[in-house]
């Protein structure tokens, strides 16, 4: 009797591992919404700050730890899919290794000039390609940690994000 609620409870283990990781490549290919089976797991918010979709373009310059080496990099684009007040994800066409000082500037509409602003790669993750053309196969989503905002900064990013409401969790994390 022992021996089958032990078979029963390995099978049952076997059938979620099955399903999460069916869930997981269903939404590397991009088929299913990122997160849907991760809604049934209870768990705290990790986030100090609320997030908010939006959908903005944004270009950024990776910062040379020693100029005199490299030549000046060219601006890239990217897009913004999510921002807070201490950070924000975006969409790149490369891998930006954890740790890459960026340049950032972006148009919020409380101002006439575009923002810009420091920040840090804090993670990076694969996503499927927004575009699809032969030389954009890869997209990754990137988490940037704003670095040393001054107060009218903080106060555009405020006043912007004023009225909208933050979005739920999502397997952004």
């Amino acid at each position: 009797m022992i021996r089958l609620i032990a078979l029963g409870g390995v099978l049952l283990a076997s059938l979620i591992l099955l399903l999460i990781l069916r869930e997981e490549r269903l939404t590397v290919q991009g088929k299913v919404p990122m997160g849907r089976l991760r809604r049934l797991w209870w768990r705290a918010e990790r986030r100090r700050a609320p997030r908010y979709r939006v959908d903005w373009s944004v270009r950024y310059l990776r910062m040379n730890s020693n100029p005199a080496v490299r030549p000046p990099p060219a601006e890239t684009p990217g897009q913004i899919r999510d921002i807070s007040r201490l950070g924000v994800g975006f969409v790149v066409q490369e891998r930006l290794p954890v740790g890459t000082h960026l340049q950032m500037a972006f148009s919020i509409s409380s101002q006439d000039e575009p923002l810009a602003i420091t920040g840090e790669v804090v993670w990076t993750k694969e996503v499927p390609a927004l575009q699809s053309s032969a030389n954009t196969s890869r997209s990754f989503l990137v988490g940037v940690r704003f670095r040393d905002l001054t107060s009218q900064e903080v106060e555009a990013l405020a006043f912007t994000l004023v009225g909208k409401s933050p979005e739920k969790e999502t397997s952004l994390d």
